[in-house]
């Protein structure tokens, strides 16, 4: 029943997800998902429709696997690299769980809310960011007895701060996983399928209510009265139909896309006047360019562009999913240059993923393919440039983890 590119499973799915957001689109000739309005022009629903497939399957299929035809051999970890996993596991158990407490004390980093940093004990997250050498970790040393802890904690940490997209990381990861090691049957999948479609409801209105509570200031037995009130003032039916429209809508990059393409004599304007950032500066080098520079702090593309959609947080508190084909039209003059530099983060991400190398291939093309779904589609460069420091970061845990023997002690 599966091929042996379960990877490819996804890619169907958000190509489906898409094309069926557009037929909704055409029949009710209104938008879904997080921008709102009337679709003025059914052409430029198809033609967003066939931009965004030709983007998923371009850089997921064929650019993908021509990646790895340029060989790139792994760093020589000598002696002792067969102790890394576990010690990264180890460190990895202490920094996340560092993370959770700080995140607390000084209430920070939940989504929606608008919470700046007041602490400069932030660099240490610059730094050593949990979330992404989590999923590297999940890619490189899946099978590592110290594994199983950091996913909890990872899944605790995150869903904390509103974040319900890890459930889906990890459901991509698991599927990979147990279609290659032929652990799947029609049975087993439709009884997943339908408990994930059950639970999602409720999964939704928790992560609302946990990102309502960072703004509100609520206390935990608030949040879960808060949490039962909505689930008992509506019909189950409802809260499926809601849950269902809103997973659709928020995997779906097709609407944004055709509001970019009305707004695009707007946005070429507003980019010439330096009102975002361009793609190339999105990240963390660019938040220190501007800061030095320029005074100020930059907005990128995906938080600029919620303002047209409209928006009720500030500025910079928000973003959406513009699709990665949007450059085209905001700044089509840099068209080769984008091209470029989709190109080059794409292959710097690769070398360094071979660099360290895991212990499984294939389970290391999963953390590597879902970062690209994730990062690269939308497009979020910030996180993608991120993710590509905190790759350089693991490996340097590696080197440094592998460059010792075990710590034996002895008593005479």
């Amino acid at each position: 029943m599966f091929n042996k590119s379960p990877r490819l499973h996804f890619l169907y799915l958000f190509i489906a997800l898409n094309c069926i957001a557009a037929y909704l689109m055409y029949l009710d000739r209104e938008l879904i998902g997080d921008a709102k309005g009337s679709v003025h022009s059914i052409s430029n629903l198809i033609f967003s429709m066939l931009l965004v497939i030709a983007s998923y399957y371009i850089v997921l299929s064929p650019l993908f696997n021509l990646m790895y035809k340029f060989k790139v051999d792994s760093f020589q970890f000598r002696p002792y690299s067969y102790l890394a996993g576990a010690r990264i596991g180890k460190f990895l158990i202490l920094i996340q769980i560092a993370y959770i407490i700080f995140n607390y004390v000084f209430g920070l980093n939940t989504a929606g809310a608008a919470n700046k940093v007041t602490t400069s004990l932030s660099i240490i997250w610059i730094l050593l960011p949990p979330d992404a050498l989590f999923i590297i970790y999940y890619g490189v040393y899946r099978e590592n007895k110290y594994f199983y802890p950091n996913l909890a904690i990872y899944l605790i940490s995150n869903f904390l701060r509103g974040w319900s997209g890890i459930f889906f990381i990890t459901i991509i990861f698991e599927w990979c996983r147990a279609v290659r090691m032929q652990k799947l049957n029609p049975k087993i999948v439709i009884i997943l399928l339908i408990t994930v479609l059950l639970l999602y409801p409720f999964i939704l209105n928790l992560k609302f209510a946990i990102r309502a509570s960072a703004s509100l200031n609520i206390t935990l037995d608030q949040l879960i009265q808060n949490f039962l009130q909505q689930i008992n003032a509506n019909e189950y039916s409802l809260l499926f139909g809601n849950a269902l429209q809103q997973l659709v809508g928020r995997l779906q990059v097709t609407s944004i896309l055709v509001e970019v393409i009305r707004l695009q004599d707007v946005l070429q304007e507003k980019f010439a006047n330096g009102d975002f950032a361009p793609f190339w500066l999105e990240g963390l080098h660019g938040i220190f360019y501007y800061k030095i520079i320029l005074g100020r702090f930059p907005v990128w593309l995906g938080s600029y562009f919620t303002q047209y959609i409209g928006s009720p947080l500030n500025l910079g508190d928000w973003n959406v999913n513009v699709s990665l084909a949007a450059w085209f039209f905001v700044a089509p003059y840099l068209s080769i240059i984008y091209i470029t530099y989709i190109l080059f983060i794409c292959f710097i991400s690769y070398y360094l993923t071979r660099k360290i190398h895991g212990d499984n291939i294939e389970s290391e093309k999963d953390m590597l393919w879902i970062t690209w779904l994730l990062y690269i589609l939308p497009p979020w460069f910030s996180v993608m440039v991120a993710f590509i420091f905190a790759l350089g970061i693991f490996l340097l845990l590696k080197i440094i983890m592998s460059s010792f023997p075990s710590l034996k002690l002895s008593f005479n």
